[in-house]
Formats: structure tokens, C-alpha cells, sequence
């Protein structure tokens, strides 16, 4: 078995010359602390004998393996690559390798590098897995156990709607209930029930609340005077979403510096109170501070205008949750349909200090200053929120 071609897919790496004979079915690993040891690299016990078993009954052994050292630089893809191909030298069976290189939609718990094992993509070319063959299961040493450093490998699972199991009862026989570590990073999930590696209680985390033009909930604006409309809460929460709904109702000018070049936002404030009713701040807002700075650019175009906050009052977990969520359940969005800045909003994982940042530094406005709605639930535009998905905190 001589050495690998790599397929790149941004930033999921497989190897894909790999001669496979034909299988009935797929089992999934995890890599480090699973096959291996994490620091030496070298095979954990058992591990040879039980995959030649599986490989014997015809199954195809499949690897899917976060490894963000490379981008942090404390790993190459060579190192990595020697790390796979010496691995499936010694246990001698044909081995497909999928790895991640960056926390986005391909890193576990999220979806990204399933998907492109068991979905041909039109841009990736040649794919190695099929969606007709089922896998039996996945195993993995991140289980969220009082011993394990991260849930993530449980979580891939979950999301992948693959059964789970552990390194003990793959290799050792050991059969153990999986019973998640008390953490707050992990308070909505605590009540959790994993009953052969699925997750056997699925029930509401949280209220979310799909929302429409006709919406109950979309704020009643006074527009006897323009309006100077300050969007204030965590990400993931559904205030661009209601950002666009409010723009739609009364002919707002939306900004937000994810999508506007500096140079241009005062042109567009401009537009908003000149040829719309006003405008509306799609950003977190979070501090008197920032909300200053853009009264005073409104104050330029406008002394006379009804100002509202409406703050998404809602816990930090549920930020969290519904950040990973926006990512996971957009990972088959195809780039090239979309411009640079939709695409890469769908695609971006929103990193947890930020949000820690924004609940840290919050400040509520004053009253005096002008009218505040208060949003208790989450506000999505889609129908069909699951509440089934599990995120890891980091």
C-alpha cells in the first residue's frame, strides 16, 4: 500500500486512491486516542486484531479525524499524512482518511466531512463513499465523560444520525452508559438519555419561534418620525432575520458591518433618512459606547427621529447553541451559487469568546432614550427547527 493522493474541499482533506474491494457497509473511527495514542502515534491495544475482523467480514474501515494542529501550526499535512499512511501499513486493510483542518462546518461535532464522504458534491469531483451503504457505527474517545476532554466525537454521531460507540466497547468489550459531565458549557443538554449510542429523549431545548411579515411578534414602529432602530443581543439569535422583516415593513435602511465597508455606511445612513423611513443598526450593540457612535452619524442626517431598541434577552447557552446550528444546518450550501459575503456568512463559526464577549460587556439602554421591546425567544425564518442537534462548547 504505497503512499496517498489527497483531495482538498475547503479545508476537508481525503485520500481517495485507495483500493476498496467491495463492502456490504462502513464503520467510522475517530483517529487519535481511538486508534492511536495522541502523542506516540502508536496502536492502541486491540486495535489491529478487531479491525482485520471487521475488515474480514467485509467492511470498509472509514476515518474521520479533526486536525486543526495544522492550521495552528504544531502539526504539517505531511506530518499527518505520514501519521495515516504508516498507521494503515501496519494494520494492512485499505483505510479511508477524512481530516478537517479548521473550525468551520467540516470540524466534528458538525456534519461537513460526512457530507462529503456520503454526498457526491458537483465541485469536489470523485467521491469515495456511497449513500446507499449505511455505517454501522461510529467510534470515537470524545464522549463527554468525566474523562474525556470534549464530546464532539458522541455529538458527530448524533448529528450524523449514526449510532455510537465508545474505544472500550469497540476494543475491550466494555459495555458503559454514556452519561454526559455536569458542565455549564453543556447546561442544554444536561438532560440527555444515550441508549445505545443514540440519543433516546429528544425533546424541546428551548423556545424558538418561527417568524413571518405577519408575525404577532414583529414590533409595532411609530413612524410619525423617521427611525433610528438599534438591533441589540448575542449572535444566532434572529435579529437579522428580523432585521430584514422590519426593513421589508417600513422601508428601513439596514446596516451592519459584516456587510457594509466602512467607506460606504455613512452613505448609506444617508439613504436611509433622505429616501427611506430611517435605519436600522443590525449589530450586537452591546454597549452605550457603540450605540453613541452611531447616534451621532444619524444625528448628521436627522435631529428629529423616534429611536427603538429591541434586545434579544435571551441566555448565553442558547447563543451558543444556535451559532453551531446556523453553521451545521447550512453545511451543504453550495458557494457558488451565492456572492462572497452570503456564502461566507452561512459558512462561518462564530467564535465563543466572541459571544463571551458580548454577554460580558452588555449594557442596557436607558428608557429615557427611547422606546425598548424586549425579545424573549430565539427568532428563526425556518419552519423546521430540530432540536436533535448537539454542539460543543468550544
Amino acid at each position: 500500500m504505497g503512499s496517498f493522493e489527497w483531495s482538498n474541499y475547503e479545508g476537508c482533506y481525503h485520500n481517495f486512491n485507495v483500493i476498496k474491494p467491495k463492502y456490504k457497509s462502513l464503520i467510522a473511527f475517530d483517529f487519535d486516542d481511538t486508534l492511536v495514542n495522541l502523542k506516540t502515534k502508536k496502536l492502541l491495544p486491540n486495535v489491529k486484531e478487531v479491525l482485520n475482523e471487521w475488515y474480514e467480514k467485509k467492511y470498509q474501515i472509514v476515518v474521520f479525524s479533526n486536525q486543526m494542529g495544522i492550521t495552528k501550526n504544531k502539526t504539517t499535512h505531511e506530518e499527518v499524512h505520514g501519521h495515516f499512511e504508516n498507521f494503515m501499513k501496519i494494520v494492512n486493510i485499505p483505510i479511508i482518511f477524512y481530516y478537517s483542518i479548521n473550525n468551520d462546518k467540516y470540524r466534528k461535532p458538525s456534519n461537513g466531512m460526512y457530507n462529503i464522504a456520503t454526498i457526491k458534491h458537483s465541485r469536489f469531483g470523485s467521491y469515495t463513499l456511497k449513500t446507499t451503504n449505511e455505517i454501522l457505527f461510529y467510534c470515537g474517545d470524545a464522549a463527554g465523560r468525566d474523562k474525556d476532554f470534549s464530546s464532539s466525537d458522541l455529538y458527530f454521531a448524533n448529528n450524523c444520525n449514526i449510532s455510537f460507540k465508545t474505544p472500550e466497547e469497540v476494543f475491550h468489550n466494555k459495555i458503559e452508559v454514556i452519561k454526559i459531565k455536569d458542565t455549564p458549557k453543556l447546561v442544554l443538554y444536561k438532560d440527555d438519555i444515550w441508549k445505545d449510542g443514540i440519543l433516546s429523549n429528544p425533546r424541546k431545548l428551548f423556545d424558538i419561534v418561527h417568524i413571518n411579515k405577519d408575525n404577532e411578534l414583529i414590533p409595532k414602529l411609530d413612524i410619525s418620525k423617521q427611525l433610528l432602530v438599534y438591533m441589540i443581543g448575542s449572535m444566532g439569535l434572529g435579529k437579522s432575520s428580523l432585521s430584514s422583516i422590519l426593513s421589508n415593513k417600513y422601508n428601513l435602511e439596514i446596516i451592519n458591518l459584516d456587510t457594509n465597508l466602512l467607506k460606504i455606511i455613512k452613505s448609506k445612513i444617508n439613504i436611509g433618512f433622505k429616501n427611506k423611513s430611517g435605519i436600522i443598526i443590525d449589530n450586537c450593540n452591546s454597549t452605550i459606547k457603540n450605540r453613541d457612535y452611531w447616534h451621532k452619524l444619524a444625528l448628521k442626517n436627522s435631529n428629529d427621529f423616534n429611536i427603538y431598541y429591541i434586545h434579544f434577552d435571551i441566555p448565553k447557552p442558547i447563543s451558543i447553541h444556535l451559532t453551531r446550528y446556523r453553521t451545521y444546518c447550512n453545511n451543504q450550501i453550495d458557494k457558488y451559487k451565492y456572492d462572497s459575503y452570503e456564502y461566507n456568512k452561512f459558512n462561518k463559526n462564530i467564535p465563543v469568546v466572541a459571544i463571551h464577549k458580548y454577554y460580558k460587556s452588555f449594557e442596557l439602554p436607558n428608557k429615557e432614550e427611547g422606546t425598548i421591546i424586549t425579545i424573549k425567544s430565539p427568532l428563526t425564518l425556518m419552519k423546521d427547527y430540530n432540536h436533535n442537534y448537539r454542539f460543543c462548547w468550544n
